[in-house]
């Protein structure tokens, strides 16, 4: 696919349709949103977002409704408002008898309830709320309805009426449903993760929110008119598992098409990565490896992240002696992401794999990257090494061992990053977002045409 593929088509209506984009983010700085809502308002939609209180930045070309104050969209353990605060949801008194108790109780014998006791402590969660999560449908959807967060979503949702209900994320899910149903009006579904595995590296996660998510995800998915996706195995993974009749959509994190300019690599070689500085983003093992990179290489890091998180990160710099070797930036706007990253040589990002997610995972930074015409160096997952394959443009590496990253860095030679620097200003030709818009558009007109 070219870019010459514009962003043209519009409802076949005699007034304008209304589209509500709902997601649980900062919507301005949610890059892969603010598309959608750029690409609805030019194709000729009026449009609005939901989503939580955080930036005003007033080159939004549309209303951003929000309610209450701001709070974490996401907690540590994955959860839509912190932790999974189950066992206060829809629980029997504690002063009074509770029959599910005993019943359980009775069903998984003496031993067996000792072993659920420890396992409450660590996951602070009764084994009955265990229990009702997986057999209880109606509950699990209960603690999903309590989180305050998802209260502001769906107190701020109610105050618009819409054609078009975009659920991002299956934490927007049963509102845009909600909303629809209330409206008389269509909802679809653009799922950015595998959002049954997104957190599945986490104990906690695993056994008190990936029901939740699943029962809430399975409800409302089947009758989204339109379900999408971010990658070809983040859409297989969701045909299969929830039986759908045909593969979801794939329309790609990519950005707006912007020309970069051939840069040759200097004498020095920088490497860049951006995006949220957090746990699990390989930074660690990345930054232990700087030691053994050679003297030319230089990391930049850059991106919002938990304070306590990033003192972490600088201590370790500290702590090897790294000062020189490994900068911490401060984030930018998502719509500099791209510009600002054009001074770089490199674009970087180590993943773990260690879920389904992580595999399937094709982030906005690899389209970014891109972009900005640079040459990537990924860990080896399949939706990024097949696109490094078919562009040319990058280079990947398995696993995240020190000595594995070093090697692959070291080999990154000033012929062979200019090389794929030029694949990549080729490639962004192709992987835009005009390209991903049309798709998008083409299956939410067809919707309200006539």
């Amino acid at each position: 696919m070219s870019m010459s593929i514009r962003i043209s088509e519009k409802p076949d209506t005699a007034r304008k349709r209304v589209a509500c984009v709902i997601a649980l983010s900062d919507i301005p700085n949610d890059p892969r949103v603010r598309r959608q809502c750029d690409a609805l308002l030019d194709a000729g939609w009026d449009v609005v977002a939901v989503g939580v209180p955080g930036t005003d930045d007033p080159s939004v070309r549309w209303p951003i409704k929000v309610r209450g104050e701001p709070v974490a969209a996401v907690g540590a353990d994955g959860a839509p408002s912190g932790l999974a605060k189950a066992e206060a949801v829809a629980e029997a008194p504690v002063s009074r008898p509770n029959p599910l108790k005993q019943k359980v109780k009775q069903i998984v014998g003496p031993r067996a309830w000792k072993l659920l006791g420890k396992i409450r402590h660590r996951l602070e969660a009764r084994p009955t709320t265990l229990f009702k999560l997986y057999f209880k449908p109606e509950f699990a959807e209960a603690v999903y309805w309590s989180w305050p967060n998802i209260q502001q979503l769906e107190a701020a949702a109610s105050t618009v009426k819409a054609d078009l209900w975009l659920a991002n994320d299956w934490t927007a899910l049963p509102i845009a449903a909600r909303m629809a149903e209330r409206d008389g009006a269509v909802y679809v579904y653009d799922s950015h993760e595998f959002a049954v595995d997104e957190y599945a590296q986490r104990l906690r996660w695993r056994l008190i929110n990936r029901p939740i998510v699943r029962q809430v995800e399975r409800r409302y998915i089947a009758n989204a008119k339109v379900i999408s996706t971010v990658s070809s195995g983040i859409a297989d993974a969701l045909e299969k598992l929830y039986k759908l009749p045909e593969k979801p959509a794939v329309i790609r994190n990519a950005p707006q098409f912007s020309q970069s300019d051939f840069r040759p690599t200097g004498d020095a070689i920088r490497l860049l990565y951006h995006g949220i500085v957090a746990p699990g983003r390989g930074l660690e093992e990345t930054i232990a490896s700087v030691p053994d990179w050679r003297e030319e290489y230089t990391l930049f890091i850059r991106g919002p992240g938990d304070e306590y998180y990033l003192a972490g990160l600088r201590n370790q710099i500290r702590s090897l002696g790294l000062e020189s070797r490994v900068i911490m930036l401060p984030p930018v706007p998502m719509i500099d992401l791209v510009p600002q990253a054009r001074d770089f040589d490199v674009g970087f990002f180590a993943l773990k794999a260690h879920s389904l997610q992580n595999h399937y995972v094709l982030p906005n930074k690899f389209f970014e990257y891109t972009m900005a015409g640079l040459a990537l160096c990924v860990s080896d997952l399949r939706e990024m090494t097949r696109l490094c394959d078919k562009y040319g443009h990058g280079v990947v590496f398995k696993g995240l061992s020190k000595e594995t990253i070093a090697a692959t860095v070291n080999g990154l030679t000033r012929e062979n990053i200019d090389r794929m620097k030029h694949k990549a200003i080729k490639a962004s030709e192709e992987l835009c977002w005009s390209n991903e818009a049309a798709r998008m558009l083409h299956l939410y007109n067809e919707l309200v045409a006539g």
